[in-house]
């Protein structure tokens, strides 16, 4: 009994090391492998991903990813997707309503803000998406 005690969480941390060391490896080989395009960097990601899909630590940076190519109508629906294994995520929860917020999706964008909020009671980042949402809507706040 008491070896089990102890193995079971050494196990889980050796496994977190693993998965580590290998998203950290698939993003070093994608920078290498892409060179100077962010768009096989991009690629090298997407075919990783795909490959790993529970991953949501990959998953977020290759949404971050896209986020700094300007593809925020893609980042929307990967950050949706991640969001749906892990729906309380504040990153991919953040990074849905900036996307919101840049394609002009507003009340989208006020709405994520909203749920996330009525979870965390309150949360700068996103109290301060919604004011800016609702005055780039033209609504009072």
């Amino acid at each position: 009994f008491i070896l089990v005690f102890f193995a079971a969480p050494l196990g889980a941390l050796c496994l977190a090391a693993l998965l580590r060391r290998q998203r950290a490896l698939a993003l070093r080989r994608a920078a290498l492998e892409a060179g100077d395009d962010p768009e096989k960097y991009l690629g090298a990601m997407r075919a990783f991903l795909d490959d790993r899909f529970e991953d949501v630590a990959f998953h977020l940076k290759y949404v971050e990813a896209l986020l700094a190519r300007g593809r925020l109508k893609e980042v929307a629906v990967e950050a949706k997707v991640l969001l749906r294994q892990d729906p309380y995520n504040f990153s991919g929860n953040l990074l849905l309503a900036n996307a919101y917020s840049g394609l002009g999706l507003f009340d989208d964008g006020i709405a994520v803000c909203d749920a996330y909020l009525i979870v965390a009671g309150y949360c700068f980042e996103f109290a301060e998406l919604k004011q800016q949402c609702l005055r780039r809507k033209g609504a009072p706040s």
